[in-house]
């Protein structure tokens, strides 16, 4: 992403933070879901 950055490839370097956004949350989401199934006597805390 750098590299692209410094040739001025704005596509390339927008579609590489794009990417890098979705696996992100993807990674989050996965995350999230497995600590509900592996923690499931500690009851959700937060926003309800």
């Amino acid at each position: 992403m750098l590299h692209a950055n410094a040739r001025m490839q704005i596509d390339v370097m927008f579609a590489a933070l794009t990417v890098l956004a979705v696996t992100s949350l993807t990674l989050y989401f996965i995350v999230d879901r497995l600590l509900d199934r592996l923690v499931f006597w500690q009851p959700r805390q937060g926003m309800q």
